[in-house]
This record gives C-alpha cells, structure tokens and sequence, in this order.
C-alpha cells in the first residue's frame, strides 16, 4: 500500500476502523481529533479547507467527508507528537 498513513501501523489500523463504524460515532471522533488537532497545531489543518474538491471523485472512502477529508490530509504533515495524541485518543475510546 502506498498511503501516508501505512507507515505507521496503529494509526492505519485507527484509521481503517473509521471507514466501517456508525456515522454518528465516527462524526463524533472526527470532530474530537480536529479539536486535538487545533489545540496543538491551530493552523494545520485551516491550510487544507480551501483544497476540499467540491466535486468527489470518490477515489478513497473518505473522500465525501468533508471533515474526514480534511482531518487525513492535515494529519499527513503533523508532526509526530500530534500524531501520537491522535493514536492515544483512539487508545482511550
């Protein structure tokens, strides 16, 4: 596999379990993480609002998600301590 996300094997894993649980749950997480994500790096994930393609292609699973979207694509360049928060908040839940 060739995503950002596949180096680290925790986070793939956290990441897959999105995809497939309730909606309301996983808007809830989503909403969490960009909470964490802000608390720490406020502008990460601002740079990516504008880049949301209006018209999905549907290529990924996420990809009709605004929120979602931008969260996985602002967490590809977080550093590593924002990306352990990320895994230890999935570790609690």
């Amino acid at each position: 596999m060739n995503r950002w996300y596949d180096k680290n094997e925790k986070l793939r894993t956290y990441i897959e379990s999105l995809h497939d649980i309730d909606p309301e749950l996983r808007n809830h997480i989503v909403h969490d993480l960009m909470d964490l994500v802000k608390e720490h790096n406020p502008a990460l994930l601002d740079s990516f609002v504008e880049e949301y393609p209006l018209e999905t292609r549907n290529q990924r699973w996420y990809d009709e998600d605004p929120y979602l979207w931008i969260l996985l694509n602002g967490l590809k360049f977080a550093d590593d301590a924002i990306i352990l928060k990320v895994i230890d908040y999935f570790e609690e839940l």
